[in-house]
């Protein structure tokens, strides 16, 4: 009887026992907890009121890179390379663009990406307020790399570029690039007003099979001031061109028709090549250049226009050049006047410039009336000279002045 009474107590606890405590189980997760799965797209997410980085930051977007349609539109020169729309290093909206740099390594010319305005994305072609322009760029390269900023406008009847302003940038690094732009001194040179492209370039490659560059680029901004441009002298008296800074390169245009073939202009600090001052401009032909004709040289030639319409007031104009080529060149100096009709200053004559030397070249007034040329209407001067079609070569022109008295700037 106690066994049975035993027995029964045993039962009645192990039934409470289990309703008090029941097996431990782990708890089946609902959908609605479960993280989402990601797609090759990203999930659609509700419209926000955001600002872009360019609008947030009181900038002007130029462009963020988006579409194709865009992409298409813009310019590779000077053996650039490629581009692509990507979305690794985006910092404004979806894509930005990826960029395998080249550039001849025999060139001088740096290697462009051109961005044309007058379009439906970038519309603004008058720059004349704008002070500064952003890049976000990412040197996906183990070396610090520059990066230039240029425009490209019109002067005259032909066009012009602006004078580029470099940002470096370290190996491996992201930042954001920011041009200053000397608004100043830019508009003694080109007229702001009219910007054909904005410019992006890069350094050439510098030996034969070098590994090309990689840059990831995004939101291209600028900023603007209220700042009205003011007139600056920059300019000695007599003074056509000093060749002392690469700003003033800006008033130089390359003579770019059936003639002339183009060339690369740039600013020469090296004393071995200074004449006088502090620098000199440096020319540098393009080799194998698609100019038809027969020989083995052809004509590349700059132009710059004066501040002096007369030249009667003065005896010559004058200017020096090295030639760096291992023979002797022959030079052309060209008296331009209003109709745009080209004259050869030195006739049907031309100069030969001696090899790893300079040559003082001297054009006088009583010359140009004897071969019927009106010093009245002094529109333009130009250097031209014929070089190796096939090779790569260079000449260096230096202090071009007028002169009231024979060589008063030799």
């Amino acid at each position: 009887m106690k066994k049975n009474y035993l027995i029964l107590l045993l039962s009645v606890v192990l039934a409470l026992s289990a309703l008090l405590f029941p097996a431990c189980k782990p708890q089946e997760q609902s959908e609605s907890a479960k993280p989402p799965t990601v797609s090759g797209s990203a999930a659609v997410q509700p419209e926000a009121e955001t600002e872009s980085p360019a609008q947030a930051d009181g900038r002007e977007l130029i462009s963020s890179f988006e579409t194709y349609d865009e992409v298409v539109q813009m310019r590779m020169l000077n053996s650039f390379g490629k581009m692509q729309l990507t979305k690794d290093h985006v910092t404004d909206g979806t894509t930005g663009l990826k960029l395998t740099v080249n550039g001849k390594y025999t060139s001088s010319a740096h290697p462009v990406l051109a961005i044309p305005t007058q379009t439906e994305y970038v519309e603004k072609t008058d720059f004349s307020d704008v002070d500064r322009i952003y890049l976000d760029v990412y040197n996906d390269n183990d070396s610090e790399q520059t990066v230039y900023f240029s425009y490209l406008l019109k002067k005259n009847y032909a066009t012009a570029p602006s004078n580029e302003t470099p940002c470096t940038i370290g190996g491996k690094q992201s930042a954001t690039l920011v041009f200053e732009l000397n608004r100043d001194l830019m508009n003694c040179f080109v007229d702001l007003g009219h910007v054909l492209q904005i410019r992006l370039s890069f350094d050439c490659a510098t030996e034969y099979n070098q590994p090309y560059r990689i840059f990831y680029i995004d939101n291209l901004r600028y900023s603007t001031t209220e700042d009205p441009i003011e007139d600056i002298e920059f300019r000695e008296e007599d003074e056509i061109e000093s060749c002392d800074s690469a700003d003033y390169l800006m008033a130089w245009s390359n003579i770019n028709n059936y003639i002339y073939a183009p060339s690369v202009l740039s600013y020469n600090s090296d004393s071995r090549y200074v004449k006088q001052g502090k620098g000199s401009f440096r020319v540098t032909n393009v080799p194998n250049w698609g100019i038809t004709g027969d020989g083995e040289t052809y004509n590349v030639g700059w132009k710059i226009t004066p501040g002096v319409k007369d030249m009667r007031d003065y005896y010559s104009y004058s200017f020096w050049v090295y030639n760096d080529w291992h023979e002797p060149l022959m030079l052309r100096a060209s008296y331009h006047y209003s109709t745009g009709v080209n004259y050869p200053a030195q006739g049907s004559e031309e100069i030969e410039l001696k090899a790893k030397d300079w040559t003082y070249i001297e054009v006088t007034t009583e010359h140009l009336l004897a071969n019927g040329v009106n010093p009245r209407n002094f529109n333009a001067l130009s250097i031209s000279v014929w070089v190796p079609r096939t090779a790569p070569c260079s000449f260096y022109f230096d202090a071009v002045y007028l002169n009231k008295t024979p060589s008063a700037h030799k």
